[in-house]
């Protein structure tokens, strides 16, 4: 029988070189656009837009993870009734799902694909948390068996 709760927090590196990456990408972006069109601002200003839409967009995610690893909050807590997960903000009850896989489509081994009953799929990257893969995924899948049989009497 598995741990009563086992916790998995945030992954500070994959934190730090996303925001890295994301910085550099928009930066390299904008600059090329400007090298590109300097004699016509408003396309400029165009992909400029378009480079702040998707920092707005990522920007909640990255400052709910920040917050997280700085305040020390969990990313996936494992318990007798329940996967609580802060990456996409869900708890899900282990009789509510169906199976547990190694991926999920297109990107089958970066993540954790949790299928619930209700056809929808839960993916939770390895990247973002600080875990060992393959120990990972054993301890979903042996909280998931060990729990659901218990909880379906």
């Amino acid at each position: 029988m598995p741990d009563q709760i086992k916790t998995y927090y945030f992954s500070r590196t994959a934190l730090v070189i996303g925001a890295l990456l994301l910085l550099a990408f928009n930066s390299l972006t904008f600059t090329l656009s400007l090298l590109a069109f300097p004699d016509h601002l408003g396309y400029s200003l165009m992909f400029a837009a378009i480079l702040l839409g998707s920092i707005a967009a990522t920007y909640s995610r990255y400052t709910r993870f920040l917050g997280s690893v700085i305040n020390k909050q969990p990313a996936v807590v494992l318990t007798p009734q329940a996967l609580i997960e802060q990456v996409n903000k869900g708890e899900y009850r282990w009789v509510d799902i169906l199976e547990i896989v190694n991926g999920y489509g297109k990107t089958s081994g970066a993540h954790a694909a949790i299928i619930l009953k209700n056809d929808k799929v839960i993916s939770i990257s390895y990247n973002a948390i600080r875990c060992n893969k393959k120990e990972f995924l054993h301890q979903l899948k042996t909280y998931h068996e060990t729990y659901m049989a218990g909880m379906q009497l």
